[in-house]
């Protein structure tokens, strides 16, 4: 009975964490303690819409972190979708998500593709986002590099700092 009382407790503070209006948030897994930034939306000539999860214990980050990216076009905008990844720029240099993944491709209304990603951003790139005064934020797709207005991400991060320090 203890046990299923501490279950769903548990249950209970993660589904509370969810309904909370931070752009940030802590939950626990077991694998320990993921910060989790809520998806956002990046404006651009092709918006993406992308989330990220970083394993952390003790406020530090301990690994690896998981981006995942949805990117919203019209259908046969894309040539080759294994092309596209997300590139960050910051002080301390730039660099791209990785072991990018094809989660799937669905119809959204009559002319619209969603196509989703997960895609990995090593702990050398998280720190490096979390401790740069600028991020600049691009998705690469069929060679081409696309802007994106990364000021909600930077505030997703800035709130995930929150959770660090």
């Amino acid at each position: 009975m203890k046990k299923f009382f501490l279950i769903l407790l548990s249950s209970l503070l993660v589904l509370s964490s969810c309904s909370t209006t931070e752009r940030a948030y802590s939950f626990s897994s077991s694998d320990g303690i993921r910060v989790f930034l809520r998806p956002v939306k990046l404006k651009g000539e092709l918006p993406v819409v992308l989330d990220l999860t970083i394993p952390t214990e003790k406020s530090k980050i301990t690994g690896d972190a998981t981006l995942n990216y949805s990117l919203y076009t019209k259908k046969g905008t894309i040539k080759d979708i294994e092309s596209l990844s997300i590139s960050f720029s910051t002080d301390n240099g730039k660099f791209e998500t990785e072991d990018n993944e094809l989660l799937f491709v669905e119809g959204k209304g009559k002319d619209e593709v969603e196509i989703r990603f997960t895609s990995k951003l090593p702990l050398s790139s998280i720190l490096s986002l979390m401790e740069s005064g600028s991020v600049e934020v691009s998705l690469i797709v069929d060679s081409n590099t696309y802007p994106l207005d990364s000021s909600l991400f930077i505030s997703s991060l800035e709130n995930a700092k929150g959770y660090l320090l």
